[in-house]
Parts: C-alpha cells; structure tokens; sequence
C-alpha cells in the first residue's frame, strides 16, 4: 500500500512551503489579486455534487466515523449557504471543512496548482515555522534577517489574532483518522503559516506578541513577511532528499544496543539497492551483533508500501497467520454521472486498479463488495535472520499509515514495547491503498480518494484512536527545539533497570 499522506506530505510541504502564509481568508483580497479565480453559484453546485457522488461511490470507509445522515447534513447545509458568486480559495476552503468532517487522514484536498503558482508570485510569506509544545505554540527557525524572534520563543498574538483560540477553530480541519489530536495538531505545524495568511492576507508586515524563554512578560516586534524566494533560500524545510535511503543503523553502549532508523515505507526508484535487500543486510548485521536490545525508531515514518511494513514485521514474528481481518473496495472501476455547467450530465470514469484487478482483487460472496484475496493478506514467511531478542519501538504523531500497520501489528502479535506518544495512523487500520485522484472540472482544485479499506487483525484499544505506546514519554522541550533525544537514554536506563 502506497501510503497517501506520506506522498502528498512531501507533495504540500513542496506546495505549501513554497507559497507558504500566501493566500487570505478574504474574498475582497482575493478578488483584487486574482480576480479571474471565481465560480458562479451553478458551477460550484456541480462540483460540490461530484464530489459527495465521488465519496460516496469511491470511499470504502466513508462511514467509518460519521453517519451517512450527518455527512449528508453537511453536505445540504454547503449546498444551501452557497453564494451566487465565489472565490476558488473560498470554495477551497468549505470543501476543506467538509473533507475534514470524514476523519480519514487519507483523504486530501489541494488547491489548484495553477492558482498555487500566481500565489507564489505575487505574494509575501510568513518568516517563521513553529512548533506546539504541551499545546502552545513556539518558533522553530526564524527566516528573518533581523534576528529579532528565535528559536524557542513562545508566540501569543500575531496582530489581533489570539493564537489560542485561532488554533483551536482550526484543528477541526486537519486531516486524521479518527479522533487522533495530537495527529491534528502535528498537521498543523507543517501548514501554521498557510493557515494563518487566510486571516492576516498580505500586509508588508506583522505584529508579533512573543514570550522568551526565561521571561514572563509579553514582548511585541513588528516583522516584515518575505518573497517566496526569500523564503526558499533560508529555509531548512527542503523537500525530502530521495537519494537518501530511509533504513539506517546505528549502534549505541558500544555497539551493546542496535537502532534502526526507517524513516518510511516508500520506494524511490534512485535508491541503489531495494528497500528488502538492504533491510535484510541490517538484519543480518543485528543477528551477528547479537545486541541486548534492539530499538526500532518509526517516529517520522509517515508510512507507505504496506508489503514493506509487512516485510519488517515477517523479521519479528515467524507464525503464519492473517495479518487483516479484511479488506473492502467498493467497485473495480467507478463510474460517476453529475450535472456540467450546460445541465448536461456528464460521465466521469475511474479505474485505479489496472490489470491487477485479475490478480488479486476478487469479490466478496457476502457483501456483493470487492476484496484483496485473503492469502496476499497474511504474514510473510519467516525470514533467515529473524529476531528473537528484546526489542523497543519508538512511535509518535508522525508515524502514519503503515508504519502504524506495524506498530499497531506489533503491539498485538509480538513481545514489542512500543515507547513514546500515541501514533498518527490508526489502530485498527484505515482506508487507503490506490487513489482515485478526482479533479474538479471548474475551480481544479484536488482530491484524492483512497479505495481500498483495511481492518488490522488487533484488538483491545478503542476504536478511533492510533496505536498507544506501552510506555508513554513525551518529548523534552530541548528534544524538540534543539536536536535532544532523551528518549534513548530513558530506554537504554529502563532495559538496565528490567535487567537487574
């Protein structure tokens, strides 16, 4: 499984970091700077209409957390506040809303990209990233020349704006599966900035309310917003370099405990070697080590193939058993009728499986559905250098999609303890696979619909929630500012503690 969120992460932190803080929440502004961006009341009704018969049609687990009288609701009350005429981004962002309203961290809405690229002309940015820590909100780098905010200080007030509560309206529109806060809250670091410029739009500068970080009191610095340029050069949020493999091993106490880092699942094809050889090449070297302990770090693995993810965990645990309880696709191919701009009705096609449908997709007698054939589900086979010492895994809020597969896998079927913050992916799985990438004809804005639904083969957590650590341990203030992994030291400490 091709993990979504992980691929259109990388997608909009490119996207949204390149117009990053550039488009207000204002259809004034927005009809002045791009005044040719706008829909009339007829065509967003057609869009709005294809997408509800796209969700409908296409989402296995549409209903997974919102009835279909509630997603309906939202749906009619969209229909009926409708203006007769609206901005693209306006329209963007009541259809953000009602993507959001699903609960499925899969489902991802863009703006259009043509629209993105003006914005990246003609607008200023935001000079700073931020992080949350312990819910309030503190710089992470400052991109200004004039060294006036830093790393670390707390930000309270940005003109009129009360952080807080801003935040507060906003996490209700972040992608998750479920419930998952914390999942939200992370989300809402990576696009802070783009978030604010839909209130503060595209003034020369700001006001910044600050707090350092050995004062009380409130300090205020006005701050110039910078070009995209600007913002490029002096960013450390660069795409993610492909050429760097993702698996990397470390050895610790004097190669006493091994750490493997797998910071995703995905495959890039300028890898040198295939993500199995090399992982197998680590393991061999493990085996050979034979370490006290080994650590597994997924805390920034968004996710990505699940053969992958299955692939680790056949190292871990040599039974032969199902992995998923079962899978749901709603069609083969799917085939939606919605109203055009000339009241015609107008057929759109989609076909994400391809000539694998023969091979492993297949019909469920039961629910007249479609399935992945059971036997592609279950346990790889043992592996040559399969595991069996003590083993820790490292999760948190980042660990998405199938890297949560793993955690979550692991946590049911193996003597692992997971250490560290409740994962971003759901426990119990969630709706993902192949895309349908579903483009509005008018305004062009993106939508990409996962098609295949998957339900782990785990137990005993609340449905809703990610995979919850065994240990709980949340991150130090110097952890996340300042490049701390105190995590390690509390792990290596509680082995030597067990084995006393």
């Amino acid at each position: 499984m091709k993990s979504f969120y992980f691929f259109i992460y990388l997608i909009i932190i490119y996207n949204i970091s390149l117009f990053f803080s550039s488009s207000p929440y204002c259809q004034t502004q927005y009809n002045q700077l791009f005044p040719h961006y706008c829909l009339s009341m007829q065509q967003s009704h057609a869009e709005l209409n294809l997408l509800y018969q796209a969700l409908q049609k296409i989402h296995p687990g549409l209903y997974e957390f919102i009835t279909a009288d509630s997603l309906q609701r939202e749906y009619q009350k969209i229909q009926q506040n409708l203006p007769s005429s609206t901005h693209i981004y306006d329209f963007y962002v009541t259809l953000r809303k009602f993507i959001a309203s699903i609960k499925d961290g899969h489902t991802v809405i863009l703006p259009p990209r043509s629209f993105v690229k003006e914005l990246i002309k003609k607008g200023k940015f935001v000079p700073f990233f931020i992080k949350f820590y312990q819910e309030r909100i503190y710089i992470d780098q400052y991109l200004g020349a004039d060294s006036a905010l830093q790393k670390g200080y707390e930000i309270l007030k940005i003109d009129s704006i009360q952080l807080d509560s801003f935040v507060q309206n906003l996490l209700p529109q972040m992608p998750a599966d479920g419930d998952n806060v914390e999942f939200q809250r992370t989300s809402l670091e990576s696009f802070f900035g783009f978030y604010l410029a839909e209130k503060i739009g595209f003034p020369d500068s700001i006001c910044v309310y600050y707090k350092t970080q050995n004062q009380d009191s409130i300090a205020s610095k006005k701050i110039a917003l910078l070009k995209f340029s600007e913002i490029k050069k002096s960013s450390k949020y660069q795409i993610n370099n492909k050429k760097k493999h993702p698996i990397h091993l470390e050895w610790l106490q004097d190669s006493s405990f091994a750490l493997l880092r797998i910071n995703s699942f995905e495959w890039y094809k300028n890898i040198p070697r295939s993500f199995n050889k090399t992982l197998e090449k680590k393991m061999k070297e493990i085996a050979n080590h034979s370490p006290k302990a080994l650590i597994i770090d997924l805390r920034e693995n968004g996710g990505g193939q699940i053969l992958l993810s299955m692939r680790l965990f056949s190292y871990f645990c040599d039974s032969l058993f199902p992995l998923v309880s079962y899978t749901q696709i709603n069609q083969k191919q799917f085939i939606i009728q919605a109203q055009s701009n000339s009241n015609k009705r107008k057929t759109y096609k989609f076909k994400p499986f391809g000539w694998f449908n023969s091979l492993w997709i297949e019909k469920n007698q039961v629910t007249s559905r479609f399935q992945i054939r059971p036997a592609l589900t279950y346990n790889l086979p043992a592996k040559k250098y399969c595991y069996k010492g003590k083993f820790y895994i490292l999760c948190g809020p980042n660990t998405f999609s199938s890297a949560a597969f793993f955690c979550s896998l692991a946590r049911q079927h193996t003597q692992a303890i997971l250490v560290g913050e409740e994962t971003g992916g759901g426990y119990y799985g969630t709706s993902a696979g192949t895309w349908v990438k579903l483009v509005l004809p008018h305004s062009k804005i993106i939508v990409h619909i996962p098609t295949i639904l998957f339900r782990l083969n785990v137990s005993g957590v609340p449905f809703g929630k990610g995979v919850p650590p065994h240990i709980p341990y949340t991150p130090t203030f110097e952890d996340k500012f300042w490049g701390k992994d105190s995590i390690l030291d509390f792990i290596l400490q509680h082995h030597e503690n067990l084995s006393r």
